[in-house]
């Protein structure tokens, strides 16, 4: 038996016929007595490394070792000395600006709970006619780095901890050039979604001005409308592709 020195997965071999491996039992070894005896108590967590996606695919024997990928989410550990049965709980996530910017369920078990933060902001709203910018615009950029704080809500209680997003030291780019990189990918997403609020406002008019032009009787109404819902329309082909043909790069 040998505990990982810096995973801390708890490793159980037999001369040749097995082996098991229990994953980070770090929150086992910090049951002590202080901890049993609280209602919730948050444990310390790991900082999560941001990482860019990275997918691979090959070919192997019939003796191919499988086991799961690490999670991809940030992991929020906690204690709970009874299960929770009645009222609300849930685990907030609030950035250093004292900001919420995510509210997840909580694990209601009695014993260690586990919950998981996809360190991602939503997909942004936009409109599309091609499924190759709408798979592109599938998911939202991950929450910049820093120290978030963690509030565990259970009824009228509030529980606090820290969890900290870290960029990837081995990619090789500098401080400025990760902050740089955070600063224009919300940027673009907030353009995303500044465009797509505009394009419903045009479209909804347009959609308004057909269902009323036929009820108008003035014939230079009828005019004044017609060349504003022609503009609707130019602005409504301007800010978004209305064929797949005007997604491809020139």
């Amino acid at each position: 038996m040998v505990i990982h020195p810096t995973e801390n997965d708890f490793v159980i071999a037999t001369h040749g016929r097995g082996v098991l491996i229990i994953d980070n039992i770090t929150p086992l070894r910090q049951l002590t007595d202080e901890v049993l005896s609280s209602e919730i108590t948050l444990f310390p967590s790991e900082p999560y490394i941001i990482t860019n996606p990275q997918f691979a695919s090959g070919l192997s024997g019939d003796q191919e070792f499988w086991g799961s990928n690490p999670s991809s989410s940030a992991i929020i550990t906690y204690y709970m000395q009874k299960r929770h049965v009645f009222g609300d709980m849930s685990v907030e996530i609030y950035n250093s600006d004292g900001e919420l910017v995510k509210t997840l369920p909580a694990g209601k078990n009695k014993g260690i709970n586990y919950v998981e933060w996809a360190v991602r902001k939503k997909p942004p709203r936009v409109k599309a006619a091609s499924v190759t910018l709408a798979f592109r615009t599938a998911f939202g950029p991950t929450f910049p780095p820093g120290e978030y704080t963690v509030k565990i809500k259970k009824g009228e209680n509030v529980y606090e901890g820290k969890i900290t997003l870290q960029t990837d030291p081995t990619t090789g780019h500098s401080a400025e050039d990760m902050k740089l990189q955070y600063e224009t990918l919300n940027k673009a997403y907030t353009l995303l979604e500044d465009i797509s609020f505009t394009d419903r406002q045009a479209t909804d008019l347009m959609e308004k001005l057909n269902k009323i032009k036929s009820k108008v009787s003035s014939d230079e109404l009828k005019s004044e409308m017609t060349d504003l819902y022609n503009k609707l329309e130019a602005m409504h082909k301007e800010l978004v592709a209305t064929s797949p043909t005007d997604y491809q790069v020139k």
